[in-house]
């Protein structure tokens, strides 16, 4: 069931006649007042240089020394049926890595929104930094009790990811990459969702499905809508 597509014997990783005009711009060249005006309010998605560089996650987030610290702390990894955490410790995840994620066509991956307020896990909260441009938090003013989820740590290997969606609440997020490769594929404001998540076969809700299913029909001539912005995000950006 896990395996039944052979994604992972498949070439859905390939990048190849992948067009990646994003605009990329370095920390120390953009004042914040800058990044405002060319980028916030015109509301332009923009990939930004240079934030990582002196983060200590940058040379710390790595598993064999994730796995020291954290061995036996419990990361999220989905959701069950009821919309309730499933947690698993780190060790028993690395163990996933190796041995089921690498045929597995959508493998599991760790996307947890609790990491900081959780007594072990916290000590993440040390090894990165909030940039410059997205010092301004307005939901800080609600308190921690009751603003919602607002940071994460996400780990995950090939061909696995997050379906299609939208931010919510309105909100605008950052995204640092600090290993690996990340694709993404962005759709202007107001695409109608008929078009851009159709129906899809029970079971096929994941990203590698969209990228197999979907993906490929919005480079026809027929596609009824606004194309996507393709992009592929390296460590550092």
């Amino acid at each position: 069931e896990w395996r039944r597509n052979e994604y992972a014997k498949s070439d859905i990783l390939s990048t190849e006649g992948l067009v990646d005009n994003f605009p990329r711009i370095h920390a120390s060249e953009v004042t914040v007042e800058e990044f405002i005006e060319r980028f916030e309010k015109p509301q332009l998605p923009v990939v930004i240089l240079g934030l990582t560089d002196d983060w200590p996650a940058a040379s710390k987030w790595t598993f064999p020394q994730l796995a020291k610290q954290f061995s036996r702390h419990r990361f999220k990894i989905g959701s069950d049926d009821d919309g309730y955490a499933v947690r698993l410790k780190l060790k028993y995840y690395l163990h996933y890595l190796k041995t089921q994620a690498p045929q597995e066509d959508s493998p599991m991956y760790v996307f947890d929104g609790t990491f900081g307020d959780r007594q072990h896990s916290k000590a993440l909260l040390k090894d990165f930094k909030v940039p410059k441009y997205f010092a301004e938090d307005l939901f800080q003013h609600v308190g921690e009790s009751r603003r919602p989820p607002y940071r994460w740590v996400v780990w995950g290997p090939p061909r696995s990811g997050s379906s299609l969606h939208i931010d919510p609440l309105a909100t605008g997020a950052w995204n640092a990459l600090l290993k690996g490769k990340k694709r993404w594929c962005l759709f202007p404001p107001g695409t109608p969702k008929e078009h851009v998540k159709p129906k899809m076969p029970k079971g096929e809700s994941e990203s590698v499905s969209w990228f197999s299913r979907v993906y490929p029909r919005t480079k026809e001539t027929s596609w009824p809508t606004a194309p996507p912005q393709d992009l592929l995000q390296l460590p550092g950006g």
